[in-house]
Order: structure tokens, then sequence, then C-alpha cells
């Protein structure tokens, strides 16, 4: 087996006196190669080469894939939400996507829906194009503001009871 340096270092420092059970190699075409010998014979190969235009699609299938990314994009989606003041919970979240009731605040509740709609529309939008920008923003604050999806013509600020903290630039500068 090939350990490289690196490997070499490892067995000769190590309180074990085996080499670990996978090996790493790199080619001039081949950006990274991963094999594993595990107890229970578990072998993938998964390999990714410069000249590929495509989009790397691994060798082996994930059959919860679904189920993971569903349960990733609301602990997304409600970590985001909080960082907004929104206090619903991840339970709370998860049975509003699933259409249940939930005890909350209503703006709160539109929130999420918002959240979820916009999230499962992401993968058709560009990052530099200013149309998707506000699309994005159209879905995320849809019945949350009088204009969704366009630029603001008023001024706003950020107010600590009856304080005025911060205000934006006028509309008209945006």
């Amino acid at each position: 087996m090939n350990l490289g340096s690196g490997g070499a270092a490892y067995l000769r420092t190590s309180k074990f006196r085996w080499p670990p059970p996978y090996s790493y190699w790199k080619n001039v075409d081949q950006l990274w190669a991963f094999r594993t010998t595990a107890p229970l014979r578990v072998q993938s190969t998964a390999t990714c080469s410069m000249s590929d235009k495509t989009k790397y699609k691994p060798p082996y299938a994930i059959t919860l894939t679904p189920r993971l990314r569903r349960e990733n994009r609301i602990r997304t989606i409600q970590a985001s939400l909080a960082i907004e003041n929104n206090m619903l919970t991840l339970e709370q979240v998860t049975a509003v996507i699933d259409g249940k009731r939930v005890l909350g605040l209503p703006r709160e509740i539109q929130e999420v829906r918002n959240a979820f709609v916009a999230y499962e529309a992401m993968d058709n939008w560009h990052p530099a194009s200013e149309a998707d920008l506000l699309a994005a923003h159209g879905l995320l604050m849809s019945t949350l503001v009088d204009q969704p999806g366009v630029y603001r013509s008023g001024g706003v600020g950020i107010f600590r009871g009856e304080q005025l903290v911060h205000m934006a630039p006028p509309g008209c500068l945006i």
C-alpha cells in the first residue's frame, strides 16, 4: 500500500502499529480517488477529472437523499428565520411545512411557508441575476410586505422601542 510520506509518519508516530484502512493518491488527470476496505468489505471509488464539463455525479446512489435533503432544508429554514427573530422551533417549522396547524404568530408561520417555497425554487435561479434576486425577494416576502419582489421606494429604519437605531439609505439610492 502506498501511504506516501504522510502515511509513513503516521505509522512512526501513532500508538497503533498498523496502517489505516484507506489509501489516498493523486494523479494529474484525477483530482481525487478514495478507496476503503472496512470490516464490512465496502469498496467504492470516486473520481473527478478536470476535463469534465458536466456536473459531478457520484458513482454511487444514495436512496435516502430526498429525505436527508428535506431534513437539512427544514433545519436551514428554521436557523435562517431564527436569525430574523422568528421564534418557531424546528418541530413547529416541520409541522408548518407538512401543512399541520401550529401555535404561533401568523407572520412567523407565513415566513416559514415563503422560505420553503423559495428554497424549492432556488435551483432555477442564477446568483448574479438581478431578476432572480427580485424573484427570490418576491417569494420570501409574499403577503408580508406591500410590494414584494421590487426595490423599495421609501425609507426604512431599525427601531429599539421608540428610538431610531439605524436609518437605511433612501429608496432613490438603491
